[in-house]
């Protein structure tokens, strides 16, 4: 038999409170949680989810003690109009939490469609110096392995 884990398809900006329709880390860590995602494309896309409110969730998250799964991706019409890397370049730049906590696991995801070589080891290259920038904060990594859905 295999332990049940509880982890939070999305998370609000405040870390505890009544907020109708949403999850704050409060209720989450409650439950068992030990992870979250935020920025997921559906989220950016159907409930019009800034940068700003992802960083915002991603903050909280991670403060309250939560592990982050920060997604990123361009939408259909960016990936054919060449605006794809500028696009998670963008959502990356300005959804990445600032400084937090040294202990805080954060992951990036690229979604939703599969990327080719080169847009991965850009926004992977991109990602990777803003994560190692002092003021962000976070402790270094000793590897870092970049998946792929689509292998």
């Amino acid at each position: 038999m295999h332990a049940q884990r509880v982890h939070g398809q999305d998370v609000h900006r405040e870390a505890k409170g009544a907020h109708t329709g949403c999850v704050s880390a409060e209720m989450l860590l409650d439950a068992g949680a030990v992870l979250t995602i935020v920025g997921h494309s559906e989220r950016r896309d159907a409930q019009r989810e800034s940068d700003e409110e992802v960083k915002a969730k991603a903050e909280t998250a991670l403060s309250s003690g939560l592990a982050v799964i920060l997604c990123i991706g361009e939408s259909f019409s960016q990936r054919e109009a060449g605006r794809a890397v500028e696009t998670v370049v963008r959502q990356l730049d300005l959804s990445m939490p600032g400084s937090i906590d040294s202990e805080a696991e954060l992951a990036i995801a690229k979604l939703p469609l599969p990327c080719d070589d080169e847009m991965l080891r850009d926004v992977a290259c991109r990602a990777a110096r803003r994560v190692f920038r002092e003021e962000v904060g976070f402790r270094p990594l000793t590897h870092c392995v970049v998946l792929r859905a689509d292998e």
